[in-house]
């Protein structure tokens, strides 16, 4: 699902043909992020994916669980 944002964004930019510095920067750093992500994922690897949430992180699964931060990422241990 957020692919799907993300290429939104993406096409969104594009169709602006309004591409600047600042832009480049803020997708570069968004592209950033996403690839530590996969990795994270396909790997298993928790510690890549705790260094890409913020400590202040707050997760509501199917409005039913809430999880703060360190239960989050305890969950991938």
């Amino acid at each position: 699902m957020f692919k799907k944002y993300v290429l939104l964004i993406l096409l969104f930019v594009i169709s602006t043909n309004k591409i600047t510095s600042q832009s480049r920067t803020i997708l570069n750093d968004i592209n950033k992020v996403w690839k530590k992500f996969y990795q994270a994922f396909d790997s298993l690897d928790y510690t890549l994916m705790s260094e890409i949430h913020s400590k202040k992180l707050i997760r509501i699964s199917g409005g039913k669980r809430i999880s703060d931060y360190k239960t989050y990422i305890k969950s991938y241990i």
